[in-house]
């Protein structure tokens, strides 16, 4: 037994530096597994597994075999391009993405999952395998912190929906404690651009609250002595200190966006002195050296060739008259008035100096898209410029056949000023790209199809230099905030946080009455309520359909009793395209599907169809599909009875208000009805629906001022059917209305139609109605040039096939 004396005495020890707080930060734990969608034996003793996605995680090994036994386990995003069927590791540079398995021998067999790694892989090479593996060896964990899915959103378009599902799979891959660039190489670590440019889209898509608080006390751990903050975060191997403005930002802009979306004024509180430590230091530095020379490293990083980046400190001056202007309105929301003040007029004064050092006349800079962009964003145009320069960019994005040419920050503002300029058509038109460069690209081109996440360089298929090569990397997947914001509609008033007083604001007629997106859904979870959503969906009119092959597909025309009068066009088997950015014919790899899909669905409001060689033929025997074609795809165009219908149903959460934008669809006298009630006719307001407490005529829409609840309001009016027009090639078509009404949708559209043969149609209907949609929509009438200039040169025979021009319009 123990004497009291033996006991030594209490020593005294300095307490534990910092501040001692609760983990903030959600645990990383697996999410889903993946099951092997492809198993290969390219050599003797050589497995190679393909999991069909790429993403983080690890890999769960069954095996029985003698102990000692080694199974070695590799990790890869790519196969050589050599057709050895191997993996390709060689943009993982020094990573080894190696885990070795030496079994015990236990005769009932073993399990073995790396627990204390992660990798970023596609596919799995196993040697070393004790006989034959099966496709149930290997199964794939998704790893990530545990963020929770607050968001959703859906869209009647495919394409778009592969984007945001491709944004998703990445953004998760790279939440690991800390948002990191990438999850598969020798780097994986918190480069502040890559994390500050995807924030506003992670936010929309998780609960990143808790997550973001942590990260931003690692910065206030990062900061130096002089504010400076670093371009990594945690600071470790990689980057610089100073980081440049472009990058070390992120502490500013996060701050604010936990602040703006979750309603947290906390955080402004907790990083008030250290982001004004920051703004004070970048105001030292531009103070030496001027905006025009301004520090800077990286510009406007992977710009993709062949475009020349902009000015590095074009870019960098950008973020420190942004990170000036977002501090002054931290500084108002927390009553510290006369630092409000004071960096409000220092960012007025700013905008001054940004122009002399930028503004060329009628452009900034090189010219190149991003230098519109960011200034447009901000608002620090002259006014005089303005126009000008929105022009300037408009012409720009058409001559670059309306693809954009911008790196990780002009693409992350590139949408959101051209819907606030009030053209998301055009953005539409650029965001559902196939070829190089677009998002579409990654999955639609040949030599890596299928991409399932985004990529760290447009061009990335292209580039034999893989040192910096990621096909995981969440910048571009910036895009997925506009989703939310300007094709669901769902922002909030300038003055709100955390949604209490939201906006709901679906993209204008123009892109309403197109023929691509006619059905939008997106849900966003808000600190007032479990969800605040809006839906829009447009009925009748003109609706265009793209689907891949092994897919059924179903054409429902309208559900207010509208059926199915034409499929204008439909072909299977053809070039890459989309239903936005049109798409030709080559009658060589072409088979016309359109009288097998109008005797499944003319005179229907309903159909389905199957997407394969069985249902719809074969496409002719000359296409080259690993080449030139995209596997089968079926793209068509139908026309219902029905006049269009908008319907827009919203939810507002409790203790919130909304404003809720209903277009009016381009009639000259809608009708609007909130559950069947009239609530808007003959340009009036009609008051007496719950929740409606005002409304406003503001031209092309009216804004309902609602309370709390759920709403649906739909607008309905009368069109005109217009004679069918036609013109042979080379002269032009005056196609319009009668005085006082505007055209308001395309229902033919067709560019070098065919005169023998009905099974070799070349009816360049996808791109040709595009063009005339933009051409004519909303104006009473449009001269339309029946040219090749105009839509493109025609893939069509010339002995078999003539170039007449014939379109159709309905009038409001």
């Amino acid at each position: 037994k123990r004497q009291d004396s033996d006991w030594s005495k209490v020593s005294f020890v300095p307490p534990p530096g910092g501040v001692i707080s609760s983990q903030l930060q959600p645990p990383i734990v697996e999410h889903q597994t993946y099951t092997t969608r492809k198993l290969t034996q390219p050599k003797n003793g050589t497995y190679v597994f393909d999991f069909g996605y790429n993403f983080s995680g690890w890999l769960e090994l069954s095996v029985k075999g003698t102990r000692g036994v080694t199974v070695v386990l590799e990790h890869a995003e790519l196969l050589q391009d050599n057709d050895s069927g191997l993996i390709d590791a060689s943009n993982l540079r020094t990573a080894q993405a190696m885990d070795t398995y030496t079994l015990k021998g236990d005769p009932m067999g073993e399990v073995y999952q790396p627990r204390f790694t992660y990798h970023g892989f596609r596919f799995a090479q196993m040697t070393g395998f004790p006989g034959i593996p099966t496709p149930e060896t290997l199964i794939g964990h998704h790893v990530y912190s545990d963020v929770q899915s607050t968001g959703s959103i859906y869209f009647n378009v495919p394409l778009l929906q592969r984007i945001q599902s491709n944004i998703i799979r990445t953004q998760t891959s790279n939440l690991m404690s800390v948002p990191t660039d990438c999850p598969q190489r020798d780097e994986r670590l918190g480069w502040t651009a890559d994390a500050q440019l995807s924030a506003e889209e992670a936010i929309h898509n998780f609960d990143m609250g808790g997550f973001y608080n942590h990260w931003m006390l690692l910065m206030l751990d990062n900061q130096g002595p002089n504010g400076s903050i670093t371009d990594t975060v945690p600071f470790v191997r990689w980057g610089s200190r100073p980081g440049d403005p472009a990058w070390a930002s992120a502490y500013n802009l996060i701050t604010w966006w936990v602040y703006k979306y979750y309603g947290d004024v906390g955080i402004i509180q907790k990083h008030y002195e250290s982001i004004k430590r920051w703004i004070n230091f970048l105001t030292l530095q531009s103070q030496e050296t001027g905006l025009e020379n301004l520090y800077c490293y990286y510009g406007d990083w992977v710009t993709p060739p062949p475009t020349q980046p902009c000015n590095c400190s074009l870019v960098a001056s950008f973020y420190y008259l942004y990170d000036v202007y977002l501090f002054s309105k931290m500084a108002y929301v927390i009553g510290r008035l006369d630092d409000y003040k004071t960096y409000l007029n220092l960012f007025e004064s700013l905008t001054f100096d940004f122009n002399d050092a930028f503004l060329n006349k009628d452009h900034y800079d090189n010219g190149v898209q991003t230098t519109y962009v960011l200034p447009l964003f901000l608002e620090i145009e002259p006014s005089w410029a303005r126009d000008t320069l929105i022009s300037g960019l408009l012409n720009n994005i058409s001559a670059s056949g309306y693809h954009l040419n911008t790196g990780i920050h002009g693409t992350k503002y590139l949408n959101l000023v051209l819907s606030d300029i009030g053209r998301t058509d055009v953005a539409l038109r650029l965001t559902t790209q196939v070829t190089y460069p677009s998002w579409a690209y990654e999955f639609y081109q040949t030599r890596e199809a299928d991409a399932t996440t985004v990529w760290e360089n447009w061009n990335a298929n292209l580039i034999f230099f893989p040192i910096m090569n990621s096909r995981n990397h969440p910048a571009f997947g910036s895009v997925g905030y506009w989703f939310y914001r300007n094709l669901a509609g769902i922002t909030q008033h300038p003055d709100s946080s955390g949604y209490r007083y939201s906006i709901i604001a679906p993209p204008d007629a123009n892109v309403l009455l197109s023929s691509l997106l006619t059905d939008t859904f997106a849900s966003v979870a808000t600190p007032y309520g479990p969800i605040l959503s809006s839906r829009w969906y447009r009925s009748g009119g003109v609706r265009c359909v793209e689907a891949m092959n092994d897919t059924v597909v179903e054409l429902s025309c309208d559900t207010q009793g509208g059926v199915i009068t034409s499929i204008d066009f439909a072909s299977y088997g053809q070039p890459f395209g989309s239903c936005q950015s049109g798409y030709n014919v080559n009658p060589r790899c072409h088979f016309d599907a359109r009288k097998i899909i109008e005797n499944a669905c003319v005179g229907k409001v309903k159909c389905s169809f199957d997407v394969n060689t069985d249902a719809l033929g074969a496409p002719g025997p000359f296409c080259d599909l690993n080449a030139n074609f995209s596997r089968f795809s079926l793209y068509l165009t139908a026309t219902c009875s029905a006049q269009p219908t908008y319907s827009l149903s919203v939810v507002i959460p409790v203790n919130t208000m909304s404003d809720v934008h209903v277009n009016k669809l381009a009639y000259a006298n809608p009708t609007i009805r909130a559950y069947g009630t009239i609530i808007w006719a003959n340009g009036t307001y009609i008051p007496g629906s719950q929740g409606i407490f005002t409304a406003k005529d503001i031209g092309s829409e009216v804004v309902f001022n609602v309370g709390s609840g759920t709403y649906n309001f739909v607008v309905s009016g009368t069109n005109s059917l217009m004679p069918l027009l036609e013109t042979k090639a080379g002269s032009t078509l005056t196609v319009g209305c009668p005085v006082g009404q505007i055209i308001t949708f395309i229902k033919t559209a067709e560019f070098g139609t065919h005169d023998i043969f009905d099974t070799h149609a070349c009816r360049e209907t996808g791109s040709c109605r595009h063009v005339i949609e933009r051409l004519c929509l909303r104006k009473n009438y449009c001269v339309v040039p029946a040219t090749e200039s105009t839509f493109g040169s025609s893939h069509c025979l010339e002995k078999h096939f003539s170039k007449t021009l014939r379109v159709q319009v309905y009038c409001s």
